[in-house]
């Protein structure tokens, strides 16, 4: 066989136009046409240093029924040997002409070998070198990305391996899950892995050089329990779940007093502006809901009381760096407690929405409604669920009160910023369910009906 040659865009775009809307991560699903309408924006070759493998990662522009994303498809171009087809390679996407084939990087050593040379060549791999990146294991499971297991080398010095996440939506800028927990870490801050190195790009577009990140490395938690899995257990057993959840409150009022350190607020305003300006926000994402699932329509009225009553607050918490997507699933559970992942934000917002300072109470209301979820996929009682979530709040209340420099402590919400925020967290669940996972609709809409009733019952609402 002669040796490997790398395929026209053409020739690629058709190789990957039956694969792509069939990956967890691919975000245009709902576009039809992508292979033929899809673009390649950039190939950057990458160098494996222990073979001539052809390696190059692609950024390729493609539809969706929100305009275009941008997504990172790394690629290698593998020979099949007489003795193998073509389906047997790791990460097979598609045969080549001339008995070769397409892979999924991720799942190829050489792309591994490849991006941690760039890595280190860019200056930002230096914890890479315990690292052995031809054993890698991809993991599986529900992602927006891809996430790779890497191990230590033989003979290396005790210490964590590595888990590569490759980012597939790229964005210029600084993505937050390398921007946020860099600065984390910097602070002292112990609840969330070590950053072990990153890649980063530039290519050139709308007539002008961008730059984002490809993907991060970061330090493996071991012997950790996935956070909603956790719960999940928990629930199924009737085993209590309250000494667990108030120890992540007490992490998540712990990472907001640390984020406030690495990205001070800047915000001026006085507190009744604040609070204005916040109901506005909530009014935009309360339409936007309702707007994608007509089965919110009818909570609208109730809702707006909720959001007047934040309107009428004298002050609100100064809007700060924030987590952004903050739930059970982000979160690890291992004998050294809670570790906190997954800084990228909500995926269905911009990366300019989920990096911009928020409330900090947002998060705590993402890891109630979290609580939610776990009872009702394991089949938890509501007094179980009740426990745990009231278990939760008052740790993170408490220790957010046990520091005077805490970036909620001025804040005197009386709780109609709390059921706000949950409010409206459950809001954008009932999207994301509508628009991936229809059988768990009624999770989301269970809450909100909850939360209206509670309000109804305080006289809050009429």
């Amino acid at each position: 066989m002669g040796t490997p040659t790398w395929p026209t865009d053409e020739v690629l775009l058709d190789a990957l136009a039956s694969w792509l809307p069939g990956q967890r991560w691919y975000p245009a699903k709902d576009a039809s046409g992508a292979g033929t309408a899809a673009r390649v924006v950039s190939l950057l070759d990458l160098t494996d240093p222990e073979s001539p493998a052809l390696v190059r990662d692609a950024l390729i522009r493609v539809p969706s029924s929100e305009g275009t994303v941008l997504v990172q498809v790394p690629l290698v171009v593998a020979e099949v040997t007489e003795d193998e087809a073509a389906r047997d390679v790791p990460g097979a996407i598609a045969p080549l002409p001339g008995g070769a084939v397409l892979c999924d990087g991720p799942h190829h050593p050489a792309f591994l070998r490849a991006w941690t040379h760039l890595a280190v060549s860019q200056g930002t791999g230096a914890g890479l070198a315990p690292l052995d990146p031809s054993r890698c294991r991809v993991l599986r499971g529900e992602q927006s990305n891809t996430s790779v297991l890497i191990p230590r080398r033989d003979g290396a010095e005790p210490g964590p391996d590595g888990i590569l996440k490759v980012f597939r939506v790229v964005s210029a800028g600084a993505n937050p899950e390398i921007e946020v927990p860099v600065a984390l870490v910097r602070t002292g801050w112990t609840h969330v892995p070590q950053p072990l190195g990153w890649v980063e790009c530039t290519w050139f577009e709308d007539g002008a050089d961008q730059q984002g990140h490809l993907g991060v490395v970061a330090a493996f938690v071991a012997g950790a329990h996935d956070g909603f899995e956790l719960a999940c257990f928990k629930a199924r057993e009737g085993s209590s779940f309250a000494d667990l959840a108030a120890d992540l409150g007490r992490t998540v009022a712990q990472m907001h007093r640390a984020l406030a350190e690495a990205f001070p607020p800047a915000d001026e305003r006085d507190g009744p502006t604040r609070a204005a300006a916040l109901a506005d926000a909530l009014r935009a994402r309360v339409a936007w809901a309702a707007g994608e699932v007509s089965a919110l329509q009818e909570y609208l009225p109730a809702v707006e009381q909720v959001i007047a009553e934040v309107e009428a607050l004298p002050d609100v918490p100064l809007d700060q760096r924030v987590h952004g997507d903050f739930h059970l699933g982000q979160c690890l559970h291992s004998d050294a407690g809670w570790f906190v992942l997954d800084f990228e934000g909500e995926p269905l917002r911009t990366l300019e929405a989920r990096t911009r300072p928020d409330q900090p109470l947002r998060d705590l209301a993402g890891a109630l409604r979290s609580v939610d979820y776990a009872a009702a996929v394991g089949n938890g009682t509501p007094e179980w669920a009740e426990e745990a979530r009231r278990a939760l709040q008052d740790a993170y209340v408490t220790e957010a009160l046990a520091a005077s420099d805490h970036p909620v402590n001025e804040a005197t919400t009386d709780g109609v910023l709390e059921r706000a925020l949950l409010l409206e967290r459950a809001l954008y669940e009932a999207v994301y369910e509508a628009r991936n996972r229809p059988d768990w609709l009624a999770i989301p809409l269970e809450a909100i009906r909850r939360e209206l009733d509670t309000s109804a019952r305080t006289g809050r609402s009429t």
